[in-house]
Order: C-alpha cells, then sequence, then structure tokens
C-alpha cells in the first residue's frame, strides 16, 4: 500500500512529526482500510454492485462542470439500471438521460461511466465517528490550474479552509496541479430528492434540451470552430429560454456551443439569424443574448470566445 502514497497526496505525509501524524490519523485509518489504489491503472470500474449502489470502499472524485454544478461518474455495476440508479441519486430516469445525452439505454454495460450531478447539500464536510464509517464514501477533488485552497474550500464547497487543510494533513496552504485533496462523504443509502429540486437551476435545466441536441448532432456529423469576438444584446430575449445567438456560418435553427475562454463557462444557444455587418464590427464572430452572455459570465458588452458548431 506504501507506493500509492505518492499519488494518494491528500493522505497525510509520513515523514511529518508524532503530532501531524496524530491529527491526520482518522484520515490516514480510512483510506488505508476503506480505499483501494484509485489513482492507479486499476482504477475501479464500478460504483457499488449488485446488491448496493455506492459502497465504503467506493472513492469517488467529484469535480466542476461548466456552470460549476458539482458532479461525479458512477460506472455501473451489475444488476443496476438507469431508473435505479437515478433514483438512489435523487433524480428521474429522464433528468438522467438529460445529463448523459448520448447513452444509449438499451445497450448498457458493466462500468459504463455515467454523469451524476451532485448538490452541494448532500456532501458531508463534518467529521464523523469512525464507527459510522459503513456509511459514507470518501469524495475527492483534483486541483487544477490556479486554484487555491481557500477557492475549493469556501467557493466550491462552503467549507473551513482550516478544516480542508488539516483534514488533508497538510503542513501549509500550497496546492499542486494534479493534487487531490479529501473534501468530504456521500452516503452509501442515496440522496435525497429533495436536496436534488434545489441543486438544479431552472436555466440549466432549459439548457440540457440545447446541449442534448448539439452532442446528438456531433455523433453524426462534422464540426468546426470560430475563434474571436463575441458581442451581447442589451435587449432580453422574448423565447422561453432565451438562449440564441446570431452566427454566420452555422445552418439557421441549429445549436452551437459557445465557451468563454477566459471564465470557461459555456452556453448552449440556438441560432435564429445572420450578424448584419452594418451594426456589428466584422470582427464579431457571434451575437448572443444577453440571458446567454449572463451565463457566460460576460462583463464587457465584447469579450472573446470560442464558438463550435456542425
Amino acid at each position: 500500500m506504501w507506493q500509492y502514497f505518492d499519488k494518494l497526496q491528500c493522505i497525510c505525509k509520513i515523514e511529518n512529526t508524532l503530532n501531524t501524524m496524530k491529527k491526520a490519523l482518522p484520515c490516514f485509518l480510512f483510506l488505508l482500510v476503506y480505499v483501494v489504489p484509485i489513482f492507479s491503472q486499476e482504477i475501479i470500474r464500478t460504483t457499488g454492485d449488485s446488491l448496493s449502489f455506492l459502497n465504503a470502499k467506493d472513492t469517488i472524485i467529484i469535480s466542476l462542470d461548466e456552470f460549476r454544478q458539482k458532479k461525479i461518474k458512477h460506472h455501473i455495476a451489475k444488476g443496476q439500471t438507469v431508473y435505479s440508479i437515478a433514483k438512489f441519486y435523487g433524480m428521474s430516469a429522464e433528468e438522467l438521460m438529460d445529463f448523459n445525452p448520448t447513452l444509449n439505454e438499451s445497450s448498457l454495460a458493466i462500468g459504463t461511466s455515467l454523469e451524476i450531478p451532485i448538490p452541494l447539500k448532500a456532501i458531508r464536510t463534518k467529521d464523523f465517528q469512525w464507527k459510522h464509517r459503513m456509511n459514507f464514501a470518501p469524495v475527492f477533488y483534483e486541483v487544477s490550474k490556479s486554484e487555491t485552497m481557500y477557492t475549493i474550500a469556501k467557493k466550491y464547497f462552503k467549507m473551513d479552509v482550516e478544516l480542508l487543510r488539516e483534514r488533508n494533513g497538510l503542513e501549509n496552504y500550497n496546492l499542486s496541479v494534479g493534487q487531490y485533496l479529501l473534501i468530504g462523504w456521500l452516503r452509501t443509502d442515496g440522496i435525497s430528492e429533495k436536496l436534488r429540486e434545489k441543486a438544479i437551476s431552472k436555466w440549466e435545466r432549459s439548457n440540457l434540451v440545447y446541449k442534448k441536441i448539439f452532442l446528438r448532432e456531433s455523433r453524426i456529423k462534422k464540426s468546426k470552430t470560430d475563434i474571436g469576438m463575441a458581442q451581447w444584446l442589451a435587449k432580453k430575449g422574448t423565447s422561453k429560454t432565451s438562449y440564441y445567438a446570431m452566427h454566420n456560418k452555422a445552418p439557421m435553427n441549429s445549436i452551437i456551443r459557445v465557451t468563454n475562454n477566459l471564465t470557461n463557462r459555456i452556453i448552449y444557444a440556438k441560432v435564429i439569424g445572420r450578424i448584419p455587418r452594418q451594426r456589428y464590427d466584422s470582427r464579431v464572430k457571434v451575437v448572443v443574448s444577453a440571458n446567454a452572455a449572463k451565463i457566460l459570465n460576460a462583463i464587457d458588452s465584447k469579450f472573446y470566445v470560442e464558438v463550435e458548431y456542425h
């Protein structure tokens, strides 16, 4: 087991003093006994088993999508179905399929990966007594470029910075790209539907329809990319979702993906027209609605984006 300590950077450093080890002992014991070598080539290919959907021995890697919604990957085990997995995580089967639009429900195989959105309140960040260890599965977060201990603790998971540092046996607040941090735990008996209703915003649900269409088209059509300036309309849209755009190359009524490279936010928008050059600068590659610009975190009326279309 010692060979994996370099990869499990969240585990207490062995060379620390005895006092430091004592503080980090609960974390160390939990990982040593209940977590397999998750960062080796033999990474777990199933989540749970034929009798349960999540076990204490499972290790969950949590990440953020383009909208900063927390998500994990559930790898289907024997006997699990889309319906039963969705119910375990407090979702409907339709919602689960919306998050996995390219999934073919009729040909599911053991080990198939499903993207599962996780509401923040479902993550337990407080410590618990060792006797209750079988009720929880550990949740880890992989550090990305420019992320700090404060950003991860406060902005992402609404937890105390000192708690995060001590839980991972760290002497200071320095982090490295690719480092794994133990954030907290998920209950092995599932997620309440009440928590789920508060976790998914209305705009995100509505944009999933466009996302599903875009990804479905990606499977059968070639895509092209425009990189340049975007501009947004001051007047809010009147359509149901208000996520629309003007673009000169994408087919009319098709769905495009617009990425704000500065904030890494993404929106899927419907093309409703061409860009009138008498009104917009020739450098403008796409014009988006005000609501779409809001999701992209656009501050100025003009900003740089990447546009993918079929």
